[in-house]
C-alpha cells in the first residue's frame, strides 16, 4: 500500500473514534514526567504531552503554554488516558537522542551533547582566539585591538542566541 493510502486510511479511521477530541486549557505542566494538568469547565485531568511514555529518556516534546489550549484524544479509546495531539501555543520544544539534549526556548537554543555544551563551546573558543598568539613573517604578535572588539561583538550575540 502506497504511503498517500496509508495516510488517508489512518485519518479515516481517526473519524471513526469512539472518544472524542476534546478542546482543554492547560493549568501546569510537568516536563519531568511528560505531562500536564487540563480542565474542561470544572474537571481536570492529567495527560501526556506524548502517546507513550516509558522509562526511556530520549524523548520529544512540545511543552504547551500554561493558560493555552490544547486538544486532547484518547489513547486506545481508553477515556482514563489521553494525550495531547495540538496545540495553541508551545513554551519550548525538548528533544534527547541518547547523551544528546536540544531545548528551544523564548530565552534560546540549549545544545548539549554529555558534559559539552555549545554555548560554552563556542565562548572559550572566542576567548582563545582573543589572545591567540600569531606567528608571522615579520614576528609573533596578537590580532589587532579592533578584531578582539570583533570578537566580543560575535561573542555577545552567541550569548543573546544560545542558553
Amino acid at each position: 500500500m502506497s504511503i498517500d493510502r496509508e495516510l488517508a486510511e489512518g485519518l479515516r479511521q481517526i473519524g471513526k473514534r469512539k472518544t472524542p477530541t476534546i478542546a482543554v486549557e492547560v493549568v501546569s505542566v510537568d516536563k519531568a514526567q511528560g505531562t500536564c494538568v487540563v480542565k474542561d469547565d470544572e474537571l481536570q485531568y492529567t495527560v501526556r504531552l506524548a502517546s507513550v511514555i516509558n522509562d526511556n529518556v530520549e524523548r520529544f516534546y512540545l511543552f504547551p503554554k500554561v493558560g493555552s489550549s490544547v486538544l486532547i484524544a484518547s489513547i486506545g479509546e481508553d477515556e482514563n488516558r489521553y494525550y495531547v495531539v495540538a496545540h495553541s501555543e508551545i513554551e519550548s520544544v525538548s528533544l534527547r537522542i541518547e547523551n544528546t539534549q536540544l531545548t528551544i526556548d523564548k530565552a534560546g537554543i540549549h545544545l548539549q551533547r554529555g558534559e559539552v555544551n555549545f554555548k560554552s563551546l563556542l565562548n572559550e573558543l572566542l576567548n582563545e582566539l582573543k589572545t591567540a598568539i600569531i606567528q608571522t613573517p615579520s614576528g609573533v604578535g596578537n590580532f589587532a585591538p579592533n578584531n578582539v572588539v570583533k570578537f566580543d561583538e560575535i561573542n555577545n550575540k552567541i550569548n543573546q542566541l544560545l542558553q
